[in-house]
C-alpha cells in the first residue's frame, strides 16, 4: 500500500500523479502529512487534515475517474489495511 499525500498537487510532481495513474485503486491511500506539505493552494501556510480532500482531487484528476470513487476506494483501503471498523464518510 502506498499513501499519497497532498504533495501530488505540487505543479512538479509529476512522479507522484504517475505513480497515482499506475498503481491499483486497492493499493493507495490519502493523507495530508499535517501539518507539514500542504497542498498546492496553501503552500507557505500549515497543512491541515480538511486537506485530504485536495490529495483525492488531485489523484481523481490524473487518473481521470470521479472524485467519489478515489475517495470511497482509499477509504476501503485504509479500513483494511488498518483495521478500522469505521471511517467517518466523506463528505
Amino acid at each position: 500500500v502506498v499513501s499519497i499525500a497532498c504533495t501530488i498537487t505540487y505543479p512538479k510532481n509529476d512522479d507522484t500523479r504517475a505513480m497515482a495513474v499506475g498503481l491499483p485503486l486497492d493499493a493507495l491511500v490519502v493523507e495530508t502529512d499535517s501539518p507539514y506539505l500542504p497542498p498546492q493552494f496553501m503552500r507557505g501556510k500549515q497543512n491541515e487534515p480538511l486537506h485530504v480532500r485536495s490529495a483525492v482531487e488531485a489523484i481523481a484528476a490524473a487518473r481521470n475517474e470521479p472524485v467519489s470513487r478515489i475517495a470511497s476506494a482509499t477509504t476501503d483501503t485504509a479500513r483494511r489495511v488498518f483495521a478500522l471498523s469505521r471511517v467517518p464518510a466523506w463528505s
